[in-house]
């Protein structure tokens, strides 16, 4: 048997007596070198030649077989050509020599870096559209309720279904006995008229009583507020249509307030002269409109009408079944 030092690792190998003179293989580090002649076989520790040394830098590929040895052998023929190559020893030491190789040539694959769990990109998709509608509905809901609020603010006044384009109105009632059977309902529907004008706007409401003119508010108009329109209510709770009424006195006196508006209701088919001078005097107004419903028999044309047409103002015929569905 042949001892000698690994000239790499440093570690001792032992092997049979045919390599002498040959190559082998370090079975610790995978170093090939020399092995001494048969002169020094029985030299314990012998120093022998490194062929190859394997480094971090080249591929560990091993020569298997005797035509790697060869290779390996270079110019030593005579050593490999020497007895004892197709021996036990051989075959033993072939195995020796080729599991550091095999061992060198196992490598760890890399682990691929563990994949991170990606978010949950469809659950964040369903609250974002749902943040989203809720959010949408949310705007219109308060769009819808301010466009109503808006709506309600700005709605024009009306009397009958007429609308009254105006801010301050003067309603004046022809309380006569020609109107005997039209006055109630007449009242209820001037009460559904003030209710549409708003706390903003300002009325006043006169009969044409000459001597004794009934008037809410008395002094002059005030806002249309729930208080106000219930006093109103109140005051002209016991009003009746009787005698003889005109129209000028009233009016003048509605024409001093300075009104956006009169509304004037009447059943007369005629008015007198003081009556027509004055109409004609406040058609003359230009700031002043003049919304004139004839009630029950009152005829289709006449001073009122014109009056209504000249001042930018509407006439309409109201009967009696008129009234009462104004009034409900």
């Amino acid at each position: 048997m042949i001892s000698l030092i690994c000239t790499n690792c440093q570690n001792e190998l032992t092997m049979d007596d045919a390599f002498a003179g040959g190559v082998c293989r370090c079975q610790h580090c995978g170093t090939i070198q020399t092995v001494p002649s048969n002169s020094a076989k029985n030299s314990r520790g012998a120093a022998a030649k490194a062929l190859y040394q394997k480094t971090s830098a080249e591929p560990q590929e091993t020569p298997s077989g005797l035509a790697g040895l060869a290779a390996l052998g270079g110019g030593s023929g005579s050593g490999l050509s020497g007895s004892g190559l197709g021996g036990s020893g051989l075959s033993s030491q072939r195995v020796a020599l080729q599991a550091p190789a095999a061992a060198a040539q196992t490598q760890v694959q890399p682990q691929a870096p563990a994949r991170k769990p990606g978010l949950p990109i469809l659950p964040i998709a369903i609250v974002v559209a749902v943040l989203a509608l809720s959010g949408l509905a949310a705007g219109l809901f308060f769009w819808a309720r301010g466009h109503a609020t808006t709506e309600v603010a700005t709605a024009l006044p009306t009397f009958a279904g007429v609308t009254i384009n105006a801010s301050s109105v003067i309603y004046l009632l022809d309380n006569s006995h020609s109107n005997d059977a039209l006055f109630d309902p007449l009242k209820v529907a001037c009460f559904r008229s003030l209710a549409t004008l708003g706390p903003d706007r300002k009325f006043q409401v006169m009969t044409w009583d000459n001597d004794k003119p009934a008037a809410y508010p008395a002094d002059q108009m005030h806002n249309a507020t729930p208080p106000e329109i219930d006093l109103w209510k109140r005051t002209f709770a016991d009003s009746v249509a009787a005698g003889n009424a005109h129209l000028a006195g009233p009016l003048k006196r509605a024409l001093a307030q300075k009104p956006d508006a009169l509304v004037i209701a009447t059943g007369k088919w005629e008015l007198d002269r003081d009556d027509l001078a004055a109409l004609a005097a406040a058609a003359g107004d230009p700031s002043v409109h003049f919304y004139v419903f004839g009630l029950g028999s009152a005829p289709e044309q006449g001073a009122l009408k014109l009056a209504a047409g000249a001042t930018g103002g509407q006439y309409k015929r109201l009967s009696l079944g008129d009234l009462n569905r104004a009034a409900e």
